[in-house]
């Protein structure tokens, strides 16, 4: 007997926030199970991330199977700064290389060495390997800085 294998390849693409406000209910359910560990991250979601007065300063990565959300890249590029705001693949999806090549992707996108990432405790064990192979380093642990 034969057996066949069937796998949805991964497909990533670019958004800017500006152009799809009818995805942030979509992004935001696919998030939550992040948004706990910032304060009010929805709110910074929609009304910080999502304006269109920031359009040339946001851009969104995803990663996507035809069907759902596999992994997703938030992206804040200004002349002050340039920093992955979140970086996120779905639980049941990690370990297939999805978060390295959004960070890969982003750093495409910012196109220069200064790149900025902030990492909650909880995930830094997790993050530690994607982002040291990827040339990040911790400059800075700040206690409180997004919680009491």
């Amino acid at each position: 007997m034969k057996k066949e294998s069937y796998m949805r390849s991964i497909n990533y693409a670019s958004l800017f926030s500006y152009d799809h406000q009818a995805s942030l209910l979509q992004i935001s359910h696919f998030l939550s199970d992040i948004s706990a560990l910032y304060p009010n991250f929805n709110y910074w979601l929609q009304y910080k991330f999502y304006q269109p007065s920031y359009e040339n300063q946001r851009k969104i990565i995803i990663a996507h199977n035809g069907t759902a959300l596999l992994g997703i890249a938030l992206l804040k590029k200004s002349t002050y700064e340039n920093k992955i705001c979140t970086l996120y693949t779905s639980p049941f999806h990690q370990g297939q290389g999805i978060g390295s090549q959004l960070v890969d992707l982003s750093l495409q996108y910012f196109d220069s060495p200064d790149v900025l990432i902030t990492v909650a405790q909880e995930k830094l064990i997790e993050l530690a390997p994607i982002l040291k192979s990827k040339g990040f380093v911790c400059t800075a642990s700040i206690k409180g800085m997004y919680r009491p």
